[in-house]
């Protein structure tokens, strides 16, 4: 099946649980001293809980949408609503900013083509994402405690999170306007509740699809 994009024209959702899940395993608890070491692993990704309330076309396309998508099996593209950088980035040379070097790894991501010295690029809690070799979007927060700058060279680092899974080209670009990741339904069922008024509730489990 071919990778869908999410409706368009559906507004929302009402509300919207964002949640980084983590991949970590735990060699258990000492007996003798209560100590406990946790190691993360790679496979750090997002899942969300969708709520929605619609009415006519939009409850009929959204319906449509998630009987396409045949369950678990189906793949979208979709990424935070209202969630796009904070920082001055789109005020300077975002267009072309861009991956700075190949066969990154790990929770930092180098980046060029900034103006130099520009201060407050990326914000905590910013949203960034870029495509991966295979051409498959890549959805990342930024956990600096603070502003990222750029230094005289236009570059700049920082933290993200989940670490980097596939590691982007050089030259790759940056998606600050609207960052997406491809995502699947947690469950192969999906409720939705209809009442005689012609309203329709949803409630959608999604998840980060890793392959």
């Amino acid at each position: 099946m071919s990778i869908l994009d999410f409706p368009t024209s559906i507004i929302g959702p009402g509300q919207m649980q964002l949640t980084p899940l983590a991949n970590t395993q735990s060699g258990g608890r000492s007996p003798f001293d209560g100590t406990e070491q946790t190691l993360e692993l790679p496979g750090g990704r997002w899942k969300a809980v969708l709520t929605y309330r619609l009415a006519g076309t939009e409850a009929r396309t959204l319906e449509a949408f998630l009987a396409r998508l045949g369950g678990r099996a189906g793949r979208f593209r979709w990424g935070p609503p209202g969630h796009a950088l904070q920082g001055n980035a789109q005020f300077s040379v975002a267009t072309t900013a861009a991956i700075d070097g190949a066969a990154q790894t790990g929770s930092m991501i180098h980046l060029k083509g900034w103006t130099p010295y520009a201060q407050d690029i990326f914000l905590p809690g910013d949203y960034l994402a870029w495509l991966d070799p295979s051409g498959r979007p890549q959805l990342h927060m930024v956990t600096n405690p603070g502003g990222v700058p750029a230094d005289s060279s236009g570059l700049c680092s920082t933290p993200i999170w989940p670490p980097i899974r596939r590691s982007p080209a050089d030259g790759a670009a940056i998606n600050f306007s609207t960052p997406h990741g491809i995502f699947r339904l947690s469950e192969d069922e999906v409720v939705v509740t209809h009442s005689p008024a012609g309203v329709a509730d949803f409630t959608i489990n999604i998840e980060e699809a890793l392959v």
